[in-house]
């Protein structure tokens, strides 16, 4: 068995305590509550490419507006829809970018890509770029 071919059996761990997760319905984008907080792999995928790079293709932000034992009904777009314990529906805004980004990559639009990152000047926009090249 080669070095990569066993790299690639080890299993990674995301996170603990995950109360919720859901995929995006359009894109690779994966949403949990976790430890009250709502975090949001922008490109989980990266754990296949480049482990080094998990925690800065990730986005999270306190939940704790979402109560006890949140449930996510559903994550699409940059939106997430939760359900808290008491049957209350709530929504949370992610940053729109990474979807764009998404779909930009798609069309193997590389030179839009980088424009796209440049005008945003954010490192996490540019390590989703990275991992998707």
């Amino acid at each position: 068995q080669t070095a990569a071919a066993s790299k690639e059996a080890v299993p990674f761990k995301l996170g603990t305590m995950c109360d919720s997760a859901a995929w995006n319905t359009d894109t690779d984008m994966l949403a949990a509550v976790m430890d009250s907080k709502l975090v949001v792999w922008y490109y989980p995928n990266v754990v296949f490419v480049d482990r080094d790079l998990v925690h800065q293709t990730k986005f999270s932000r306190d939940a704790s507006d979402f109560g006890k034992d949140p449930q996510i009904l559903s994550f699409h777009g940059s939106h997430v829809a939760v359900r808290r314990a008491d049957a209350a529906e709530l929504s949370a805004a992610v940053s729109p970018y990474p979807t764009a980004l998404y779909g930009i990559v798609q069309k193997h639009m590389w030179e839009q890509a980088i424009q796209l990152c440049r005008y945003v000047k954010d490192s996490t926009l540019w390590a989703c770029l990275a991992v998707m090249a």
